[in-house]
């Protein structure tokens, strides 16, 4: 029998799976978009930030990142330095979060359906530990 954190690791990942199976739509991310959106939301943040905060690779969020700002969701303004650009969320992005988070909703009833509300809220709690 494999080692508690093991164990506890392997659920993660399949349950990681299970969400990005829902969330997948015409093979696109909605899970990406809405993260993204939901941490622009909070602040402004540089193309590497996003990257290292949805443990990402900078080319493959670049990409996708550039999708966004083509729909008008987010824009780029300079940084502090001339190296870094910002990404902003645009009033259009704002709306478009709950939308997204709706559907998010709609699609993780199987995943939250056989837990109470305090043992989700505990979730996030060990979670929010877990990812720093």
């Amino acid at each position: 029998m494999p080692n508690l954190k093991i164990s506890v690791l392997f659920r993660l990942y399949l349950l990681g799976r299970k969400i990005r199976k829902f969330a997948k739509h015409e093979n696109y991310d909605q899970i990406f978009e809405a993260s993204v959106l939901t941490l622009l939301h909070e602040q402004p943040l540089t193309i590497s930030e996003i990257g290292e905060k949805l443990s990402t690779n900078i080319s493959s969020a670049s990409e996708k990142l550039m999708e966004m700002e083509v729909k008008e969701l987010i824009t780029k303004s300079q940084g502090k330095d001339h190296r870094s650009i910002k990404l902003e969320l645009t009033k259009k992005g704002d709306e478009t979060i709950d939308s997204l988070h709706e559907i998010m909703a709609n699609h993780c009833g199987s995943v939250f359906d056989k837990l109470e509300e305090s043992e989700i809220m505990e979730m996030e709690k060990i979670l929010g530990k877990m990812a720093g």
